[in-house]
């Protein structure tokens, strides 16, 4: 290279040389002065200065243009490879980190994380890392030299940025895309399965509870609209009611139940005050007293024929027989009236052909002037123990206590106040009664839960029909007590009877559609509902009681009786007990095979 340019040097002195050299001189001669020697030599260095300068510059942009071709692709190569190798790692981990901890942690939490930590650092440096050489490479070499030419110093730095974040970003962004498309697939097909069972878990929950408050909310609603407005009741004994005088209660009625060992108060409710702020205060200023304080709540009954459908039975429906209680639960007859049963509903028709003869205690706890209607507990006495040439009831040799508690309103609406099933309640714990059928339904009640709940503790066996506000209705009591027998209907095929009750209170089905009995005169109908079949179930534990010392000597005959009935029952339904049917329907022959089972043991 230095030996072109010196030849390049020396030529153009020599032309220089030549063009002062006068033509008329003798060859070799020598014409211009010193002087202008000196000049010329002046403008040729000058001039060859120049001309060095710009073939210097030109050869040294020629050579670096050269050599930084040479070497940059080089250098961009092993730049490339270091700076890849240097920062794909922190750079995948630190996307990775950021992308999971941003997307995926708030989606699959913390199982999705750990998966993709260890696919995607796994695949990705394996796979990243060489498509990236491939990629960026190819792409780099094809654009770098035109954009070097361009402005080589300037734009590589800038171009290797951008094209390392973009390339590096498109493809960990395809990647982790991929992958973490294909983990999430898998990931949430398994999440959305877990969150549709959470979900519908959560739903469930949130029905029942909803289920449970709407209840809570009618039964309250019940509770204040189903009573007798402007009197409050007080179950107490004879010792607290001395205590109760310091309250200044403007008192109705007290009547001193001798069977129960309690008394019922009956006060005017204040003005000024509420039931729960009352029963606070004697709480707290009488916290060891037998006390117990609520509204006057009344109890009804809805079986079909009251609501309009009333269907009489024809002479030869009678002859048939087919739907009349002793056919549809025929249990042997008991020589003695060992047992006593007793019903605490309407007055009873005792001069229809079919009660004419069975022996009937009567009593009413009807206030004075009130009337008194007589079909429904006229229904469900012929039921327990009617009998006549046309129609056979249940176990007409028993002794039937029949409590009156009903009135009929203006609107022919037929209700019973607390305090009457109360009082009735006493009186059949007085005459020594075993089983009582309470075919009446209605809110809970503080002190008719006292008042049955003594009764039982006595050895009294309480049935109760468990009501017809149809399969979501909230329970209705006294069905709904726990130590109360609750009994619900079923059809001609054991099927449910649509407007029956439903619950876990549900303890046994038993025949309650379109059952014959006695009409309120000398007729007899066909009804419906759960009113009808509780009667049923009062029969059979009276018939255990008269066919088994074991039984009516029990320490807890209501136990005693459900445990013997359970066993014999019937499984309808679902298996085991369930709030349709509880546990069955009842089955007399298989009672009696239990009893006799028992007996030999």
């Amino acid at each position: 290279m230095l030996k072109k340019l010196f030849l390049y040097v020396a030529f153009t002195i020599t032309l220089y040389v030549l063009g002062y050299i006068d033509p008329k001189a003798a060859p070799g001669m020598v014409t211009r002065t010193w002087a202008q020697e000196i000049d010329i030599e002046e403008e040729i260095e000058e001039e060859i200065e120049d001309d060095i300068e710009e073939a210097i510059e030109n050869e040294i942009e020629e050579a670096i243009e050269n050599e930084l071709e040479e070497s940059i692709e080089d250098d961009i190569e092993e730049a490339i490879e270091d700076e890849l190798e240097e920062s794909i790692e922190d750079d995948i981990e630190d996307a990775i980190e950021d992308e999971l901890e941003e997307s995926i942690e708030s989606q699959l939490q913390a199982s999705i994380e750990d998966d993709l930590e260890e696919d995607i650092e796994s695949e990705v440096e394996a796979g990243i890392e060489a498509e990236l050489e491939e990629s960026i490479e190819s792409q780099l070499q094809a654009g770098l030299e035109e954009e070097l030419e361009d402005d080589l110093e300037d734009e590589l730095e800038d171009d290797i940025e951008d094209r390392l974040e973009r390339d590096i970003g498109d493809n960990l962004d395809d990647d982790i895309e991929d992958d973490v498309d294909d983990d999430i697939e898998d990931d949430i097909d398994d999440d959305i399965d877990d969150d549709i069972d959470d979900d519908i878990d959560d739903d469930e929950a949130e029905i029942a509870r909803d289920l449970e408050r709407l209840q809570q909310r009618l039964a309250l609603e019940a509770q204040r609209s189903m009573r007798i407005s402007g009197v409050w009741l007080i179950l107490t004994d004879e010792k607290t009611l001395q205590s109760l005088q310091q309250f200044d209660f403007d008192v109705i009625s007290v009547h001193h139940l001798t069977g129960l060992k309690k008394v019922l108060v009956e006060v005017v409710e204040p003005d000024d005050r509420e039931l729960a702020d009352v029963r606070n205060l004697l709480y707290s200023v009488l916290p060891d007293a037998d006390l117990v304080i609520d509204f006057n709540h009344i109890y009804t009954y809805r079986p079909e024929y009251l609501a309009g459908n009333k269907q009489m039975a024809t002479a030869a429906e009678l002859e048939e027989k087919h739907r009349q209680p002793h056919s549809l639960l025929p249990l042997p007859q008991v020589s003695t009236a060992a047992v006593k049963i007793g019903m605490i509903d309407s007055r009873v028709n005792q001069n229809h052909e079919a009660l004419r003869d069975i022996r009937i205690t009567a009593k009413s706890f009807v206030k004075p002037g009130a009337k008194a209607p007589i079909e429904h507990g006229t229904a469900v006495a012929s039921i327990i123990a009617g009998q006549s040439a046309a129609y056979r009831g249940l176990m007409p040799s028993l002794d039937l206590y029949s409590a009156g508690v009903f009135y009929q309103k203006p609107n022919n609406e037929q209700n019973a106040e607390a305090t009457a099933l109360i009082l009735s309640a006493d009186w059949m714990t007085r005459m020594g009664v075993d089983v009582i059928n309470m075919s009446l339904a209605g809110p809970e009640n503080a002190l008719l839960k006292a008042a049955l709940q003594a009764m039982h503790d006595q050895g009294a066996v309480i049935v109760a029909a468990a009501g017809n506000n149809g399969p979501v209705g909230a329970p209705l009591y006294p069905a709904a007590y726990d130590f109360v027998v609750a009994v619900t209907a079923v059809t001609e095929k054991n099927l449910a009877y649509s407007l029956a009750n439903r619950g876990a209170h549900i303890d046994l089905a038993a025949p309650g559609v379109k059952i014959q009995h006695a009409a309120s005169q000398s007729q007899y109908g066909y009804s419906s509902g759960t009113s009808l079949a509780a009667p049923f179930v009062s029969a059979s534990a009276a018939w255990i009681l008269a066919n088994d010392q074991a039984a009516r000597s029990s320490s807890d005959k209501t136990q005693t009786i459900r445990q013997a009935i359970y066993r014999s029952a019937r499984d309808l339904g679902q298996p085991g007990h369930d709030d349709v049917y509880g546990h069955g329907l009842i089955q007399p022959l298989a009672i009696d095979k239990e009893l006799a089972t028992s007996a030999t043991r």
